[in-house]
Order: structure tokens, then sequence, then C-alpha cells
């Protein structure tokens, strides 16, 4: 939902409605972050700190911090590597490396190149030859094997072969392309904003 929001142009009643529901049914005031499932263990996800602060004007730096939740270092299934990163939840049963490239992101959104330029090395570390292309490499969907949001397992293989998000995150940060920032400046008015009151 987020993304939409990013994605249509302007602002208008999509958007005051879609900020509307994030307030009521998204929205933990107590810790001032987004939440994915509400009242569930797994309500907290990653993407929502990288995503909520890329898509929204003003949106909390603290946010950035508080996505420390994640952090979590594992051996990576493809050669044994150790790597810091996030995971999608709090689990933190693996180094999600599609989320990490979001954190990147929004690190270089909030001016904090030093972490940006930490996490990207790390990911570095799981770069996987392409079987079919002999000069070519990509990055897994995750570091090892484990859960996705929630509990659900992964796939087989989404710690050993090349991932498109992940390779395509990864691919962001070090072009320091932020896809929120082509409608990040939208006329939102400050009552919506209830990131900010």
């Amino acid at each position: 939902m987020i993304d939409a929001f990013n994605a249509i142009n302007g602002y208008d009643s999509f958007h005051s409605k879609l900020l509307g529901y994030f307030k009521l049914s998204r929205w933990d005031a107590t810790d001032r972050v987004l939440v994915s499932w509400p009242g569930n263990y797994y309500r907290y996800a990653l993407d929502n700190y990288s995503w909520g602060y890329c898509a929204f004007q003003d949106f909390p730096t603290s946010t950035l911090q508080k996505a420390d939740i994640f952090l979590t270092t594992h051996t990576a299934t493809v050669n044994r590597s150790s790597v810091t990163g996030y995971c999608f939840d709090i689990d933190k049963d693996n180094v999600w490396p599609e989320g990490t490239g979001q954190m990147i992101v929004a690190y270089q959104k909030a001016g904090n190149f030093s972490s940006a330029d930490y996490y990207l090395a790390e990911i570095e570390k799981l770069l996987v030859k392409s079987n079919l292309y002999p000069t070519a490499y990509g990055i897994p969907y995750s570091s090892n094997f484990g859960t996705h949001y929630a509990n659900a397992p992964l796939w087989q293989g989404a710690d050993t072969k090349p991932c498109v998000s992940s390779d395509a995150w990864y691919l962001f940060g070090v072009l320091q392309f932020d896809p929120m920032a082509v409608n990040y400046n939208k006329a939102i008015p400050l009552a919506d904003k209830f990131w900010v009151n």
C-alpha cells in the first residue's frame, strides 16, 4: 500500500483515505512505526520502516534506528561468509538482501552514507556466480535457509540462487537510486501527516 500511495501522482482523496487507514489500522502510536499485522507476534515488518521513510514526507528518521530490531548476522549458505543485515521480521533467522537493500536506500535518503556503504559491502558477500552466464553474478533472496515474513519456510534455492528483487535493491543502493523519490513531493496537509503530530 505504501508503494501505491507513492506511485499515484499528487495528493487527493485516494491518498487521504490511505493515510487515514494507516493512521487508524497500521500506526503504532507508542513506538511511532507502521505495523503490518496488528495484534500479532509478527506485527512489525522491515519494509514498513524503509518504505515509510522513503515514501512519506517528514517521516521520522528515528524509524531507521528502530529497524535495528530486525538486525542480525548469519552464515551465508553460498560461501559460508558471515553476513550482517536485516531480516524480514523479528525472528531474525536470516539476512534478507532485498530488505537490507531497501534500508540502504533509506540510509542514503537520510544522508547516512556510512551505514549505507557498510550494508552494501555486507550484501556483496552474498554474490553467487550464475550457472548460465559465466561473467554474471547475482544475490540470493536470503542469506541462509529460514523463514520469510511470519514463520512460513522459504522455498528451496532461496538461499543459493540469484533473485531479481535482491539484485534490484542492491543496484538501487549502488546507483543511489531511490524509486520512491519520483512522487515523493506531495502537497500532504500537515493535519494528514499523523507521523509528525
